[in-house]
């Protein structure tokens, strides 16, 4: 749907030099690390998590866009421990990272990743969670 038109005349501005306009496009928005914070991925265990979530979040610690107090934890049925979710997680992201990791970055990553077993209909599992 295209806009209607303004029937007010417009005031002319004065044109942009060159390297004025060509500064101005080239600008790039201000971007800063993320604030400490704890992600919980539930159902941590499925495929959103293996092909998009975490490709996504390594390509923000890679651009040193995670702060060092950042942490995922994992939650599922799954019989899976922090030390099998890690290693399930790192044949993963050879397959569904968009480029190779780099392994400083991975290493970086990975000790920030932690799993917790629970059923999601029992209160029990979200106590743990919280403690």
């Amino acid at each position: 749907m295209s806009k209607p038109r303004k029937t007010k005349a417009k005031q002319e501005e004065p044109p942009a030099s060159a390297a004025a306009k060509s500064t101005l496009d080239d600008a790039e928005p201000t971007i800063r690390a993320a604030d400490p914070c704890t992600m919980v991925i539930f159902g941590a265990g499925g495929d959103l998590t293996k092909r998009k979530l975490i490709p996504a979040l390594c390509n923000l610690a890679a651009s040193n866009l995670l702060t060092d107090q950042f942490a995922i934890i994992g939650f599922a049925n799954n019989d899976l421990t922090t030390q099998s979710f890690r290693k399930q997680l790192t044949q993963d992201i050879k397959e569904f990272a968009s480029s190779p990791v780099p392994p400083k970055t991975w290493a970086w990553f990975l000790k920030r990743i932690y799993y917790l077993r629970g059923d999601f209909e029992d209160p029990k599992s979200y106590r743990q969670l919280k403690d």
